[in-house]
């Protein structure tokens, strides 16, 4: 693994050691002919053209209410973040 600065690599290594791991428990025969693309992504990003549709009785769930939203999201993101983000319970404490 590249690891774009020391402070990363010390991160990572505290993990595996915190875990019991070593590097080389992920070299497996399945995880060989995996591939995974990467590439940087904001750490926020603010939802475009955001839209509360409406709130009505949920067909699949009787006694709950379903929420309908329509948003923008640039590519790379995930709007089941933005979801629990948006359905988030505020702290009792």
């Amino acid at each position: 693994m590249d690891f774009g600065d020391d402070l990363t690599r010390s991160l990572f290594d505290a993990i595996l050691k915190e875990n019991n791991l070593k590097l080389g428990s992920f070299r497996t025969k399945a995880l060989r002919k995996v591939y995974f693309r990467s590439f940087q992504r904001k750490a926020l990003v603010i939802p475009e053209d955001l839209q509360t549709l409406g709130v009505e009785d949920d067909d699949l769930h009787p006694g709950r209410k379903k929420w309908t939203l329509s948003f923008f999201l640039p590519r790379g993101s995930y709007g089941t973040m933005l979801i629990k983000r948006l359905t988030l319970k505020p702290d009792k404490g």
